[in-house]
């Protein structure tokens, strides 16, 4: 439950309060390898207070930032405010499963909002997936179950609406993020 309590020392001239509120979704399809939608689902996501705390600290003071994003997959767990790149409390899949966190290349931001392009994995096992995963971070990054890359961040994680999915080999499963501010 969220409560906005109104001070008229907060107002602006106009009696109006600003609020801002990061929230993001994952958009999922999965199609089989003949080009069949097998599911679909969106995943509304929990954003860290690490990642909170990147966004802040590269924006607010300026610090020296590069953007390199990566997403994956997750077959177990829940991410709390408190997850952590080094401790996620979340299972990512394997690379039995992906090759490798694929990198999320970003659109422009209109009204608040900036939506990625569609990450496309490729499928090479089968598993029981649960969510999705947004990282950031240096050298090794990219590699599955990573949870010590040089600056590791782990933004944002979400769990699939409706429950768990399967995903088989030969299967491609395309995420499209959205983040809102």
């Amino acid at each position: 439950m969220s409560i906005l309590i109104k001070n008229k020392d907060t107002e602006n001239f106009f009696g109006e309060v600003e609020e801002m509120l990061a929230k993001g979704v994952y958009y999922n399809q999965c199609f089989d390898p003949n080009g069949k939608l097998k599911w679909e689902c969106e995943a509304k996501n929990i954003i860290t207070y690490s990642g909170k705390n990147g966004l802040l600290q590269t924006y607010m003071s300026g610090s020296s930032y590069t953007a390199a994003w990566y997403m994956s997959l997750i077959t177990a767990g829940t991410a709390t405010t408190a997850s952590t790149y080094a401790s996620p409390t979340v299972t990512e899949v394997t690379s039995s499963i992906i090759a490798a966190r694929l990198a999320v290349s970003w659109g422009t931001a209109a009204s608040g909002s900036l939506s990625a392009t569609t990450t496309s994995f490729s499928i090479i096992g089968s598993a029981t997936i649960t969510g999705n995963m947004l990282v950031t971070g240096g050298s090794g990054v990219t590699t599955v179950g990573n949870t010590s890359a040089t600056g590791g961040i782990l933004f944002s994680s979400a769990a699939f609406s409706g429950g768990s999915k399967t995903v088989s080999n030969g299967d491609s499963l395309n995420v499209t993020y959205s983040l809102s501010v």
